[in-house]
């Protein structure tokens, strides 16, 4: 849904793939690239699949996006070891201290104004 979204509604497909590809210049290698709010998990799907990652730690709350992501990673032909999946919220979140990269693409307009202290926090 989010694919079709992005290629046919927006027209948008381009203009993600232009920022994954910048995000993949500024990452060392072995890095650890927490997805905060995965979704279906597109965009772990195509981190996962960059030269240097060596891990995606994937938040998401929601059961139902969660049980889309192995379809997902399939699509993408993407490496599902690489991705470690918990569950949190912006008001239990706890990024691991050996993150190179936060990325939330599409998720931090699902935070509200109130928890915007404590996502920063966490972060």
């Amino acid at each position: 849904m989010l694919l079709y979204h992005l290629e046919q509604t927006t027209n948008f497909i381009s203009f993600f793939e232009e920022a994954i590809k910048k995000l993949a210049q500024n990452l060392k290698d072995q890095s650890v690239v927490s997805d905060i709010g995965v979704g279906v998990g597109m965009t772990s799907a195509l981190i996962s699949k960059m030269k240097g990652v060596r891990k995606v730690c994937a938040y998401e709350i929601s059961e139902s996006g969660k049980s889309q992501v192995p379809f997902v990673l399939r699509h993408f032909n993407a490496p599902s070891e690489k991705i470690e999946y918990i569950s949190g919220t912006f008001r239990n979140m706890s990024v691991s201290a050996s993150c190179d990269l936060i990325v939330m693409c599409g998720s931090f307009h699902h935070c509200d104004d109130a928890d915007l202290p404590l996502l920063f926090n966490s972060l």
